[in-house]
């Protein structure tokens, strides 16, 4: 497979725009459509920025036959976190940052799991087959919007 070939591989995984690669790069917008339709291979610097903005490992990239995932540590996620969210409008951002706190309520996805609240079971509603269990999931959504 031909570096163009793992750099869309890789944005469709990542369920992520040339524009997104663009922003999370800072390389132009001409350059990263040479690279994506083949016409001309990245240099060096441009592969690293690349692989670490789409988490996959540069080797991998560049077609050698080792896994495609990135392993990175947390700080590094954070980091990844923060670039996609300086992506997004005002709007995405509201959105993004009402998901993260509803999944706070989840104990699963807590570090303290015993912390968390029972009042929301989900940020959908997959758990509650119970229209009066739905109910009650949709009164404190609702509550907790009008806490935003």
């Amino acid at each position: 497979m031909s570096i163009a070939e793992r750099i869309q591989e890789a944005l469709k995984i990542r369920d992520l725009k040339q524009a997104d690669l663009v922003k999370l790069t800072g390389i132009g917008k001409s350059s990263i459509s040479t690279y994506i339709s083949g016409e001309y291979e990245p240099k060096q610097r441009n592969i690293y920025k690349i692989a670490k903005a789409l988490n996959v490992n540069e080797a991998w990239l560049m077609g050698h036959d080792v896994p495609m995932k990135l392993e990175i540590d947390e700080k590094r996620k954070q980091i990844q976190i923060l670039n996609y969210f300086d992506i997004l409008n005002d709007i995405g951002k509201h959105e993004a940052t009402k998901r993260v706190e509803e999944l706070t309520y989840i104990p699963q996805y807590t570090s303290d799991s015993t912390s968390g609240s029972n009042i929301l079971k989900a940020a959908h509603n997959d758990y509650a087959e119970d229209p009066e269990e739905r109910a009650l999931i949709y009164e404190d959504l609702k509550k907790m919007e009008t806490d935003w």
